[in-house]
């Protein structure tokens, strides 16, 4: 019985000297526009203690008491507060605090494209045209290889250029216009051209 109540007493005086050995912080977090910050990381900088704020801004944290602290607040995309404390045994205090939007400053990006924008024509080097694989043996196959030119159909010798229409786009031979460089209408002997090499 003695031993009961040896250990009773021991767990309260214990109990009783932990807690005044703390104090307690607490308060609401919000944005610059006055709104609660959920899931704001509020912890004392160097030590374990740390809790997150609830959906509605508020927090309570238990600090250790007679020591100067350093209360950090974090947020992804805010910056950082930083809160230097020295709070009695069992002292309750009360710290609201607004957190404004990180920013970074990157400074000037100067991006140098060594493409003419302005270009409208785009010549192919009949040279290289050996060197560039091309199973159906087609000029079409060819020009479906270039940046700005889009086929939807691999089995057809249709494309266009920049999003027009496959009818749309102006074929020069040697300076001269090629009113229809597909011989045929869509669907009948595809790939047959006036081009071959």
């Amino acid at each position: 019985m003695q031993k009961l109540f040896l250990i009773f007493f021991l767990s309260i005086f214990s109990h009783s000297a932990f807690s005044q050995s703390n104090a307690t912080v607490s308060g609401v977090v919000r944005d610059e526009n006055k709104k609660p910050l959920p899931a704001v990381s509020i912890g004392i900088n160097g030590t374990q203690y740390a809790t997150v704020s609830n959906e509605d801004g508020s927090y309570s944290l238990t600090v250790p008491a007679n020591s100067e602290i350093q209360l950090v607040y974090n947020l992804l995309g805010k910056k950082p507060i930083v809160v230097t404390l020295n709070l009695n045994s069992g002292e309750e205090k009360i710290i609201n605090k607004n957190m404004e939007p990180a920013s970074t400053d990157i400074g000037v990006v100067n991006i140098i494209d060594k493409k003419d924008r302005n270009q409208q024509v785009m010549r192919i080097d009949y040279r290289k045209l050996d060197e560039i694989p091309n199973p159906s043996l087609n000029f079409e196959g060819i020009l479906k290889t270039l940046g700005p030119v889009v086929s939807n159909n691999e089995l057809s010798s249709e494309y266009s250029v920049r999003g027009g229409n496959y009818d749309e786009n102006l074929v020069y031979v040697n300076d001269v216009e090629i009113y229809r460089p597909q011989l045929v209408r869509s669907g009948f002997q595809e790939g047959l051209t006036f081009i071959r090499f």
